[in-house]
């Protein structure tokens, strides 16, 4: 009796053990083969988000990090607010407001199995300052050229300071092609060749001088799309700017408050002599400040833009708007929004 318990103990524990053996020859396959996927890891899994701050590179690990499954569907809960391309992973501003946002990525073939990024979003900016113009151009404008690392302050610098230019762009293009000082050497040494075989010491390679409004890279500004600005911002248009040189300018008014009145909005908005860039020459009109605005002829590719004359020297000459061919030329933008405050804060 005892002979025939051990056998068939002795059987059960070959069956387990058999058992067993196939589930570690199975689970070495899987790992051999990559596995099911069964957890997903998100960078960064959590930070804030201002209105101008950039936007940060998204990505994954998939766990076990040989699976076969490593492909993911990203996706936002509140895409309205900020949503994100389903196959890159990258983030676009809808409409702004203080909210959290959870970005997922999603196994394509498991959709139990997810990753989170949890963002909270500030309609407010981080770096930036605005302007409320609203009592003398019905607007908030931003303190700054986007990309500049100073703010106007007469008892300090005069407005030519490179640290007031920040950056330049083709119109159209949400890239920075040059940043202060341009066309000499910028600090990269070396020489550079663009496209059309024009060389210069330093350079941008980002800069374009056939760009000429189209392609794959090009963003129609006048439709309220992708801009420079921060989310909730945009690029003025030429009647908010015709409204800015009238208000700026000494002559349309009688009385010595008016006029001291529109000296001063001159003086607050400090608009920088940034000129405009170009290869070759560099940078060219250094002496205006000029500001790229969302009007444009799609059929002559022409662009209107502001032109702040001599406002280095805070004279009375009044400000212009002027039609520019936007072919291979890039310039600052300062951006723009209307509202109530509660709106920028």
């Amino acid at each position: 009796m005892k002979k025939v318990i051990f056998l068939l103990l002795s059987m059960i524990a070959m069956f387990y053990a058999c058992d067993y053996a196939g589930d570690i020859k199975d689970y070495k396959e899987d790992l051999a083969e990559g596995g099911p996927v069964n957890t997903i890891l998100v960078s960064p899994s959590a930070f804030t988000l201002y209105v101008d701050s950039e936007f940060p590179s998204m990505s994954y690990v998939s766990v076990p990090t040989n699976t076969v499954d490593s492909v993911v569907v990203w996706s936002s809960d509140t895409p309205e607010v900020l949503d994100v391309d389903p196959e890159t992973g990258e983030l676009k501003w809808g409409t702004v407001r203080n909210c959290e946002v959870v970005i997922s990525a999603t196994s394509a073939t498991r959709k139990d199995v997810k990753g989170e990024c949890r963002i909270t979003v500030r309609n407010t900016m981080g770096v930036y300052k605005y302007l409320d113009l609203r009592a003398e151009l019905g607007l908030f404008v931003i303190d700054r050229n986007m990309g500049a690392t100073m703010v106007f302050d007469k008892t300090v610098t005069n407005n030519m300071a490179a640290g007031l230019k920040g950056n330049y762009y083709h119109w159209g293009n949400n890239t920075p092609v040059a940043n202060g000082e341009f066309g000499g050497d910028d600090g990269r040494g070396g020489y550079y060749t663009y496209p059309n075989e024009q060389t210069l010491l330093g350079g941008y390679p980002e800069f374009d001088p056939s760009w000429n409004a189209e392609g794959e890279h090009f963003s129609d500004w006048s439709q309220g799309g992708e801009t420079p600005c921060p989310g909730g911002w945009r690029l003025p248009t030429k009647e908010e700017c015709e409204k800015i040189i009238y208000m700026t300018n000494v002559a349309n008014f009688n009385t010595q408050q008016e006029k001291t009145a529109a000296r001063a909005l001159r003086e607050k908005l400090g608009v920088a002599m940034s000129g405009y860039q170009r290869i070759p020459g560099g940078n060219w009109q250094w002496q205006h400040g000029m500001l790229w605005t969302s009007t444009w002829n799609p059929e002559t590719k022409k662009v209107w833009v502001l032109w702040a004359t001599n406002s280095g020297d805070w004279k009375d000459d009044p400000w212009e708007m002027k039609e520019m061919e936007l072919k291979g030329i890039a310039i600052a933008v300062r951006c723009v929004r209307d509202g109530n405050v509660e709106d920028v804060e």
